[in-house]
């Protein structure tokens, strides 16, 4: 603690310490906000539907609040926050939350062609038995769709093997947790129960 105590005992109570009427050097020290603002973080906001795909939205904020404009109804979305002083910028978690409304759009994982929660070598398999035997189609075609160019043939299955395989990189989004498709094509997503 510095400076003088504010507060004296008087008896049974305590009174306020009065500075006499000469000044009151010493009495109180102060440090300026300039000298540890340096210190203070400021805030970036990154928001996007899919985990693995966020965009930085805000950046340089003083105080750790952003509002969103409108937001699709019905939707998942994921933030995350980071924080960045002089010493260091700190990334905190993924969260995630659902907007209020019916969503019509499907929820899926990029790889995950037989949607069974798992990327690994049924799915190219699944992928060539639909594209090349008459196998069955899967339930989300955009799942299936391994390489995001709007087909499922011989090249998804290849994407599959080269990322499980061959460290080719990650598939497109979205891969880390379930998402929409951020891109428009003609594939349709009727279901798929592991982001259910």
């Amino acid at each position: 603690m510095r400076g003088y105590a504010d507060f004296r005992e008087a008896g049974e109570c305590d009174r306020s310490n009065v500075c006499p009427d000469t000044g009151c050097p010493g009495w109180e020290d102060v440090t300026r906000a300039t000298a540890f603002s340096f210190l203070l973080p400021s805030f970036d906001v990154y928001l996007g539907r899919n985990a693995d795909a966020l965009a930085l939205v805000a950046s340089g904020l003083g105080t750790p609040r952003y509002e969103p404009g409108p937001l699709a109804e019905g939707a998942r979305y994921y933030w995350q926050v980071a924080a960045t002083n002089s010493c260091a910028t700190e990334k905190g978690p993924v969260w995630s939350f659902t907007t209020a409304g019916v969503s019509t759009e499907k929820l899926f994982r990029r790889g995950d062609a037989n949607s069974d929660g798992k990327i690994n070598l049924a799915d190219a398999i699944f992928n060539l038995m639909y594209a090349f035997r008459g196998g069955a189609a899967p339930s989300c075609m955009s799942a299936g769709d391994a390489n995001d160019d709007g087909t499922i043939d011989l090249a998804d299955a290849i994407r599959i093997l080269g990322y499980l395989f061959a460290s080719t990189g990650p598939l497109p989004a979205p891969l880390v947790a379930c998402g929409i498709d951020p891109t428009a094509d003609e594939l349709d997503c009727l279901v798929f129960e592991p982001c259910q």
